[in-house]
């Protein structure tokens, strides 16, 4: 099929050294993130504060701060990770919704 198409290609699927699979490059104009980034900044606070009402509060987190730092130092092995519930360590409980202690009234 690939002949058909004109499309230079080796054996394995490859493309040759000095062929490119996509000769026209990337069209004009700004990327997606580029265009979401701007209609973001052009929204009015009240906007904004209706568009994060639908936004999961996990996903507002990682927009504003960025997908924490993922481990590469452990080599495969388990990492035992301790949840922090009001400052407290909570030490081998799993995070469960039972395990956070009730808030003092006062």
């Amino acid at each position: 099929m690939p002949e058909k198409q004109g499309i230079i290609r080796n054996e394995d699927g490859t493309f040759p050294k000095g062929v490119s699979g996509n000769p026209a490059g990337r069209p004009k104009g700004p990327t997606l993130k580029e265009w979401v980034r701007r209609r973001l900044l052009e929204m009015t606070d009240e906007e904004r504060k209706e568009f994060l009402k639908g936004v999961p509060l996990e996903l507002q987190w990682k927009m504003a701060e960025g997908n924490p730092a993922q481990d590469l130092t452990s080599g495969g092995e388990k990492i035992l990770q301790i949840p922090i519930y009001g400052g407290q360590s909570i030490q081998g409980h799993d995070g469960d919704a039972k395990d956070i202690p009730a808030q003092k009234k006062d």
